[in-house]
């Protein structure tokens, strides 16, 4: 068997086992850490807001996010349990104008050829990938970015660092009582990425990076989350982030005119 599809339904496989639970185990413990890792975004989004593309879109964390904001939505994924979960997260949020297409990704790129998106988001999704073919999809989303549109990719990276001890501290307590999947699934087993290699990968595409950052995955101290943890997690994600092994960036065309990077941790 080819050993790229054997992956892809290895990973299809997966997230149909994990996708009515995934908000539960994944996205909900990590809701505060994540608004803290992609609050400078909001400076960056770009002044046009007139359509955006979540790729690999989940169970649509992003689309709550952001697609109030334009006025068409477009979101895909090759797992059919996962776009019903954000098909469910949509609707609770009142996204009545996102167009969910579920299929493969670097298929449905090639078919939108001539289309151009003012915001793509891609959160979670590359890893998922063959290295090799990380290059091959920046290309196909520079593609398809107006010109003075936003991308923006999120991914766990490799780090040489030891997480903070505050913040093993502070997560102590969510580790005590994890969440986790009522039935076993395998997993894909992916590895984390390389900053380096990205960012080459997306400078080969023809992106450029105007903003990045990095954070520690930082979980509440209760259930459900109290006050004390909203106002922690942040604080904790500015003081110790800037090495951690989640990674996300923010590209612009590399062709648009120069503009000054904003980083962030």
């Amino acid at each position: 068997m080819n050993i790229e599809r054997s992956h892809e339904r290895k990973d299809i496989e997966y997230h149909a086992a994990i996708a009515a639970e995934y908000d539960r185990v994944v996205v909900e413990p990590r809701r505060h850490s994540i608004d803290a890792l992609f609050r400078p975004l909001h400076k960056l989004l770009p002044p046009h807001k007139g359509a955006m593309l979540d790729l690999g879109c989940g169970t649509g964390h992003m689309l709550c996010r952001y697609a109030a904001g334009f006025d068409r939505v477009v979101a895909v994924d090759h797992s059919l349990e996962m776009l019903a979960g954000a098909q469910s997260n949509a609707r609770n949020a009142g996204l009545a104008h996102v167009e969910f297409d579920r299929g493969d990704a670097f298929e449905f790129l090639r078919s939108r050829r001539g289309e151009k998106f003012d915001l793509i988001t891609c959160v979670g999704f590359l890893h998922h990938l063959e290295q090799r073919r990380i290059a091959e999809i920046f290309a196909l989303i520079e593609s398809l970015l107006a010109a003075d549109g936003l991308f923006v990719f999120a991914e766990p990276v490799e780090t040489a660092d030891r997480e903070p001890w505050p913040i093993t501290w502070w997560n102590a307590s969510f580790r005590s009582r994890p969440h986790e999947y009522s039935h076993a699934a395998e997993d894909p087993d992916e590895a984390p990425l390389q900053i380096s290699r990205l960012r080459q990968d997306a400078a080969s595409a023809g992106l450029r990076i105007v903003g990045e950052g990095r954070g520690w995955e930082i979980f509440p101290r209760h259930e459900p989350p109290s006050r004390l943890d909203a106002l922690a997690i942040p604080l904790l994600h500015r003081l110790f982030g800037a090495a951690g092994p989640v990674y996300w960036a923010a590209c612009t065309r590399a062709a648009n005119q120069e503009a000054p990077n904003n980083s962030a941790a």
